[in-house]
């Protein structure tokens, strides 16, 4: 998605709410003008009703299209969010930009769906139904009454906004000397000990109180600022009325005239609390979007189209058939740089074992990864049977890798749901992977292939999760396997089984260890 997308999204999900926000405000312009003819002449009441029903029912309307403008619009940021997560570098999944994406799906895209809901009542209503207010009062009473009207209105709402900006602003303060509370208060507690050594059991906590007495005297100051604040914000919508009504009795108006224009400004005022409000809300919207606009600028790997180069044409053919897994792939590495791998060169053929070798940090587990395609190389390439994985249509190329990462990646659920994540198997077919592994014995727990794991594979052991990832990528059937560390988690005896287990499969196999390699009985080393 990119930035004119974004922008014509933004354009479909908010224009109808704000056609109909618009139209509520002018019908209800027309219904209080119309009511207050219909007192004034005693007549026409029969229209003010008739306005009141359009009214209300122009209300439900552009309520129920500002909720689905909402969903709709949420809809189409999260499958923007999903493409980016799905297509991004894996470079680019820093601590910083995984909790970018997290904030952004958990909260702010709820927050930007509320906008055609909530805000475009707010924004578009409460902002043209004063003005529109203004405008009537001018054509029905002369432009100096309008104009009475108008500068009560501006002063009310400037007041208003001074009085929400400022609560806003000590309600910060409140939450920072909280948060600031809270923090000191855990800390005193983590070493209490330590203060009873020093001072003694009676005045161990007097360096808290002291905390406490301070930050209480603060907050009663923040109390009594927010309480003036709060009155004047209440004054604000007395003001406008006030005005009008001296400024109407020095006119020599009647007292019909005052109460009417009264009521009526009344009206116009009554929005400015929840309009301030969500001004001063209009940062966290623009941040909001910014932020959404910077996900959707993150590098992403360039993929053919699934209906491009057809795979199938590089003599790399997928394979079910667990007995006889075909393998045609030949990886070449050519002069790759990445990060701290420089010029990497090495061809791995056909039914090979071959163990990427080197120290800690060196690369080997981001080589891995790099011919799984997660990222793209800063120089060099990477062949498949003399193709760039690059111009391989993704989908496709990835039916060729089974991988098995350091750490387990288990979801919560049943034995047998994790199992078949990467290929629908029969129970059979899990039962004689698990037993070919040493996991038969977990076949003899309660429920069997159905029982749950727990969040992240929970109730299983280190060795048990690493097991279980392997036997998930096995049932792949793919021709080539990547086994980072594999057996690193596992005893002598379910090693030596892993390892029978994978020797005997007729599928090319590359690896790392950080344990005994000669069991593995390498055809090739490659070293970093």
């Amino acid at each position: 998605m990119q930035h004119s997308t974004l922008k014509k999204i933004i354009y479909q999900r908010f224009s109808l709410p704000v056609l109909l926000w618009a139209g509520v405000a002018l019908l209800e312009t027309l219904f209080y003008f119309a009511l207050i003819n219909a007192l004034a002449q005693q007549s026409g009441f029969a229209t003010v009703l008739c306005l009141a029903v359009i009214c209300v029912l122009f209300t439900t309307l552009a309520g129920r299209f500002g909720y689905l403008s909402g969903v709709k619009l949420a809809g189409d940021l999260y499958q923007g969010l999903e493409q980016v997560l799905r297509n991004a570098k894996l470079s680019w999944f820093s601590l910083a930009n995984q909790a970018k994406a997290s904030s952004m799906a958990a909260e702010k895209i709820l927050f930007l769906m509320s906008l055609p809901a909530h805000q475009m009542q707010t924004f578009v209503y409460a902002s043209l139904f004063p003005i529109l207010i203004s405008g009537g009062v001018i054509y029905a009473f002369g432009w100096q009454i309008g104009l009475l009207v108008i500068v009560s209105l501006i002063i009310a709402f400037a007041l208003q906004l001074v009085g929400q900006r400022t609560l806003q602003g000590l309600e910060q303060q409140r939450q920072q000397l909280q948060q600031q509370l809270d923090e000191q208060s855990l800390q005193f507690v983590d070493n209490l000990a330590f203060w009873r050594s020093v001072r003694g059991m009676q005045h161990a906590g007097a360096g808290l109180n002291a905390l406490w007495y301070n930050n209480a005297t603060l907050l009663a100051k923040l109390n009594r600022l927010a309480s003036v604040m709060i009155s004047l914000a209440t004054l604000s919508s007395l003001l406008p009325m006030l005005i009008v009504a001296i400024g109407l009795a020095t006119n020599g108006a009647t007292p019909l005239q005052i109460l009417l224009l009264v009521l009526l400004v009344a009206r116009a005022a009554a929005p400015f609390e929840t309009l301030a409000i969500a001004l001063l809300s209009l940062p966290s919207i623009k941040t909001a979007f910014a932020q959404y606009q910077e996900l959707l600028n993150a590098p992403h790997l360039k993929q053919k189209d699934v209906d491009g180069n057809n795979i199938s044409q590089h003599n790399v053919t997928p394979n079910n058939d667990k007995t006889a897994v075909k393998n045609n792939a030949v990886l070449s590495i050519c002069k790759l740089h990445y990060g701290v791998l420089k010029n990497i060169n090495f061809q791995i053929n056909q039914g090979e074992r071959v163990q990427i070798a080197g120290a800690s940090g060196c690369g080997k587990s981001t080589l891995l990864e790099l011919l799984l395609r997660f990222d793209d190389p800063e120089q060099g390439q990477i062949l498949l049977n003399n193709t760039d994985i690059k111009t391989l249509p993704y989908r496709n190329f990835m039916q060729q890798f089974a991988y098995v990462p350091q750490e387990p990646v288990l979801f919560a659920g049943t034995l047998a749901e994790n199992l078949r994540l990467g290929n629908q198997a029969s129970d059979e077919q899990l039962t004689e992977i698990l037993q070919s592994l040493n996991l038969g014995y977990l076949l003899n727990r309660e429920q069997g292939l159905n029982q749950q794991i727990g969040r992240n594979g929970e109730k299983l052991s280190g060795g048990e999760r690493q097991r279980l990832c392997l036997a998930r990528a096995l049932l792949k059937n793919a021709p080539i396997l990547l086994l980072d560390e594999v057996t690193a988690p596992l005893d002598d005896s379910s090693e030596t089984a892993v390892l029978d287990y994978i020797k005997a499969q007729h599928r090319t196999v590359i690896f790392t260890t950080h344990k005994n390699d000669s069991k593995w009985e390498s055809d090739k080393v490659v070293g970093l």
